[in-house]
């Protein structure tokens, strides 16, 4: 039987829809769920400049630490703050980039919504008490997005099987048409997606997704997650910034 619609694509060719001087999107949840195959297929692409968007430091440290970024954007959570060592790997990606902002999970996730929209800015809705409540936060587009998902059929029907999916389909709706990619853990047939989940699993609308990519989930080795911290005496060159304008009380990790 001919597949009409197949977007399955090699990492290999889904990397060179990501263009040198592009934003990205990483997904995942702080050390959870980074797409590290297509993560890891970028780097050996050559591709360079990029500013990159993620909640937590796991999708972009080996971005960071290949000389790939120039710009990162990195959102932190209530829990990735308590963990040791997060202000430390913070500290360590701004030594590989020109510039690096650290905002609250929250101040991104209004970000994108504004992208996913077209808006340039907006004021949010139930921001913390010790936010301006007139702030309002200047909203993310991005050229790519990278997420990783549990299961996908060719034609671009995917399906998340945890508890929480982050800011991946905020990711994925802020995006450019043709830069949104999706790493799966299994591929499997259309008729099969029902079988082992049910219709609630399916996050994602595949209008959000332009290519699918099969790929075993390889975590990076520990060299290479870990290879900034070996260069800690390197100058530090980051600056840091505020997503939200004239709001306090935003969280400021590496100094």
């Amino acid at each position: 039987m001919t597949v009409i619609d197949s977007r399955l694509e090699s990492a290999a060719t889904a990397a060179r829809r990501v263009l040198d001087g592009a934003t990205v999107g990483i997904g995942g949840w702080n050390d959870e769920r980074s797409p590290s195959a297509m993560v890891g297929e970028l780097v050996r692409s050559g591709v360079n400049d990029l500013t990159v968007v993620s909640v937590g430091v796991a999708g972009i440290e080996a971005l960071c630490a290949a000389g790939a970024v120039r710009r990162a954007v990195v959102a932190v959570t209530s829990e990735s703050r308590q963990r040791p060592g997060m202000r430390q790997r913070l500290a360590a990606i701004g030594r590989f980039v020109d510039e690096i902002e650290v905002c609250e999970e929250w101040v991104l996730r209004w970000a994108l919504y504004g992208g996913s929209l077209g808006l340039p800015r907006l004021r949010p809705l139930n921001v913390p008490g010790d936010v301006d409540p007139v702030s309002t936060i200047p909203a993310i587009r991005l050229d790519a997005a990278i997420v990783r998902m549990d299961r996908a059929d060719d034609r671009g029907n995917v399906q998340f099987l945890g508890a929480n999916l982050g800011l991946d389909d905020l990711l994925l709706a802020a995006a450019a048409p043709g830069g949104r990619i999706v790493q799966c853990d299994r591929l499997i047939s259309s008729d099969d997606l029902l079988r082992e989940g049910w219709l609630h699993t399916f996050r994602v609308d595949r209008s959000l997704v332009d290519c699918v990519v099969d790929a075993d989930h390889r975590p990076m080795q520990p060299a290479q997650v870990s290879v900034c911290a070996a260069h800690h005496a390197l100058p530090v060159r980051a600056r840091h910034a505020e997503l939200v304008s004239g709001a306090s009380g935003l969280w400021r990790g590496a100094r």
